[in-house]
């Protein structure tokens, strides 16, 4: 079996990429999409132990970055990676080995006292309940059922950075919508310092249209009652960032990608 780490990060030099790279600690084959640059390129890194497929992209966006990504896999397995994480062990391949099942999860810890992230303690097949707040991360899936299915990160919607429900979260519906299945390995594999990503503050309008439009896609119509708790629960996260914003602008806006008026 293969694997593809799936790395997305923006505005590096190569030198940067080298030090990535070396802060990963994988040493397997990485796909790095390195967006924000001048040009569309790409390059190959085979240095001390470190071997990765760099492209250089004018675009911005997660989503794009990792569906361009993907369709330059050619592994068995890919799991898709912040710019943040270390591998703190390596992968058995037994694990991909011994399974039939489409994808395997592992648990990752944080570095960051200020925002642990919740262990699941034992192997089992996961639901959509599992995972919905926990996005793809630590998640290997099998890169041939995803193409068969047509299985892509919606590009019109970002990341979940105030209220932990993106891009992630609507693929991973989809895929257990599409009869993927995920078996989750109780041990830690990874760890993720949630803080160091080179991925920035954007269009807050821009973000509480997504979430709005990923809660009817998600929920469908309870969706509503989820606008009103998620925004209660995380608003004062999203006024420290962003002063002016008022509580009912927050709560128009969700609804208004809600109804499905991403654009």
């Amino acid at each position: 079996m293969t694997v593809d780490f799936i790395i997305t990060t923006i505005n590096k030099t190569k030198e940067e990429i080298l030090s990535l790279l070396e802060k990963t600690n994988i040493k397997g084959h990485i796909l790095v999409g390195n967006q924000g640059q001048n040009e569309n390129s790409c390059y190959e890194i085979n240095e001390n132990e470190y071997r990765a497929s760099v492209y250089n992209e004018t675009s911005t966006g997660v989503s794009l970055n990792r569906n361009f990504l993907l369709s330059k896999s050619t592994a068995d397995f890919v799991i898709f990676l912040d710019d943040d994480v270390v591998l703190n062990n390596f992968i058995s391949l037994e694990d991909f080995n011994s399974s039939n099942c489409l994808a395997i999860r592992y648990n990752c810890a944080s570095s960051n006292p200020d925002r642990p992230i919740k262990q699941i303690l034992k192997d089992k097949r996961l639901k959509f309940s599992d995972v919905k707040s926990y996005g793809v991360w630590g998640i290997f899936f099998n890169r041939k059922y995803l193409l068969n299915n047509n299985l892509a990160f919606n590009e019109e919607v970002g990341p979940g950075r105030y209220i932990n429900h993106g891009e992630d979260t609507l693929f991973l519906k989809t895929y257990l919508k599409s009869g993927g299945k995920i078996i989750q390995k109780s041990k830690v594999v990874f760890t993720v310092s949630q803080e160091t990503s080179t991925w920035k503050d954007g269009d807050i309008e821009r973000e509480l249209i997504s979430h709005g439009f990923i809660y009817k896609k998600i929920f469908g119509k309870i969706g509503k009652f989820y606008l009103y708790y998620y925004c209660f629960r995380h608003f004062k996260e999203i006024k420290k960032v962003h002063p002016k914003i008022t509580f009912k602008y927050a709560i128009r806006t969700l609804k208004k990608g809600f109804r499905g008026e991403i654009n």
